[in-house]
């Protein structure tokens, strides 16, 4: 058994049904000490914890929040294409990856589409 192509390249057809939406993200939050997690908590939220991509922007900005809908900072505006994505129906959810309190507060993301 064996393959029936050419043995060219021009035998591969790729998968075009993914697009940049069906991509996972790791990101650097912006503005963490400015959340709303902070303002109530007074410290920045624990590595681990489970968030989600807010389905609604907030002053322009794709946030992200905990499960219970608090903020904990904003994506880089380099992802707002994920607005599009988010009118398509896609969701994202994901975990804090890293957490560094010095020397510039930051919080790291990990985002999947569901």
């Amino acid at each position: 058994m064996g393959s029936t192509g050419t043995g060219k390249f021009g035998d591969y057809q790729p998968d075009t049904s993914a697009t940049r939406c069906d991509e996972s993200i790791d990101a650097a939050l912006e503005d963490v000490m400015l959340s709303e997690y902070v303002n109530l908590n007074g410290t920045l939220p624990s590595g681990g914890i489970d968030i989600r991509l807010r389905p609604n922007l907030l002053n322009d900005r794709l946030v992200a929040e905990t499960l219970a809908g608090v903020s904990i900072g904003n994506l880089p505006t380099r992802y707002n294409y994920l607005v599009l994505c988010i009118h398509k129906g896609y969701e994202y959810t994901g975990t804090i990856t890293s957490v560094r309190s010095a020397p510039v507060p930051s919080l790291d993301v990990h985002l999947d589409p569901v």
